[in-house]
């Protein structure tokens, strides 16, 4: 018997991945329509809010499990928040035209 939280969660996944697919797509350039360019402004949004949003799942799993050490104890942890602590730096100035060297 399949219970009413599973089902849920898979209406709720299939939700999220229609919803990353097709944000995803944004990204890729249409070879049918060679006048629309995504920007790089456009691009640079993308990054940072998946960043981000990528850590705080990961920060809730770890804290509701009890193992948020792992951020600072484990490779990859540690290698995630240089990433996270990084990537302003990259993202920021691709939208912000006032960061631009």
């Amino acid at each position: 018997m399949i219970s009413t939280s599973f089902i849920r969660f898979a209406a709720s996944a299939e939700f999220l991945i229609d919803l990353l697919i097709s944000s995803s797509a944004l990204l890729i350039e249409d070879p049918s329509s060679l006048g629309r360019i995504i920007s790089y402004q456009t691009k640079g949004k993308y990054i940072a809010i998946d960043v981000w949003v990528h850590t705080l799942f990961h920060l809730l799993r770890w804290g509701t499990q009890g193992n948020i050490d792992l951020l600072w104890t484990n490779a990859t942890g540690l290698s995630g928040l240089i990433v996270v602590l990084v990537c302003p730096l990259i993202t920021f100035p691709m939208f912000i035209p006032q960061l631009r060297l």
